[in-house]
This record gives structure tokens, C-alpha cells and sequence, in this order.
């Protein structure tokens, strides 16, 4: 299946799109506006995160609207808002796509070699005269 780009006003154009039909849908069903428009939001965000081919940072905005309109229309506990708060942590730490640095445990490896080199550095000597302390610019 090939990808196909599109610009970012045909990605808002799709996601009014969606929010208009989850818009007329919400006030068909008479399913209560408040929590109703956090789906609707999340549809949309979901749908322009799609399209546009940036499902990251949309699929991550959609799961934060979708749960908070859980726990608004069910009334769920301060123990599912941090489910909540950890799931979409989680999905950022695993999902993470490569343009914004890779996931975060592949950077690990990376990391290590720069603490490493920073290991291996010869320490700069203390210096004190006059009861001042300082580091001289030769030891850098």
C-alpha cells in the first residue's frame, strides 16, 4: 500500500470534516455535549493525524482527548487518570518516531558512549589563590 502526502489544508479540511459528522452525530443521539465533544475532538484529531502522516503526535493527542471524555462521562476514579497519564507516557516512550530522536531505549547505547568519552577526559585541577577558587583555561 503506497503513502500518499497531502497538505495541511487538505488534512484540516478532512479533520472539519470529521468533526462536523461527530458533531451532528453527538447532537443526534443527544449523548450529553460535555464529555460527547472530547470523542469528537479526539476523532478529529485522530483523522488529520492520518492523514497528514504525523499519526505520532495526533494518535497521542486523540488518546489524552478520548480518556479524558472516559473520565468525565463515566466519572471514573483519580486512579484511572493516572492510568491515563501512564498509558499515554508509555505510548510516547514506545511509538516515538525517528524524526524526533527514535524511541528512547535506543538512545541508550548512544548515551552510554557519551558518558563514557566524558570518562575518559582528563579532570581539571582546582585552584586557589588569594581565597578564590577557579579552574584555569589551560585544563580544558
Amino acid at each position: 500500500m503506497s503513502h500518499r502526502t497531502i497538505s495541511r489544508q487538505q488534512g484540516e479540511r478532512i479533520s472539519g470534516g470529521v468533526f462536523l459528522i461527530g458533531l451532528a452525530l453527538l447532537f443526534m443521539t443527544k449523548v450529553s455535549f460535555w464529555p460527547g465533544i472530547l470523542f469528537v475532538l479526539g476523532a478529529a484529531s485522530l483523522a488529520r493525524g492520518l492523514a497528514e502522516g504525523r499519526q505520532w503526535r495526533n494518535i497521542q493527542g486523540a488518546l489524552w482527548l478520548v480518556g479524558l471524555g472516559l473520565f468525565f462521562s463515566y466519572g471514573l476514579s483519580m486512579p484511572f487518570l493516572l492510568f491515563l497519564i501512564g498509558g499515554v507516557m508509555l505510548f510516547g516512550y514506545f511509538f516515538r518516531p525517528s524524526f524526533l530522536g527514535g524511541r528512547a531505549h535506543d538512545l541508550e547505547e548512544e548515551e552510554f558512549a557519551d558518558f563514557a568519552d566524558e570518562l575518559e577526559k582528563p579532570k581539571r585541577k582546582l585552584k586557589r589563590e588569594g581565597g578564590l577558587e577557579y579552574y584555569d583555561e589551560e585544563d580544558l
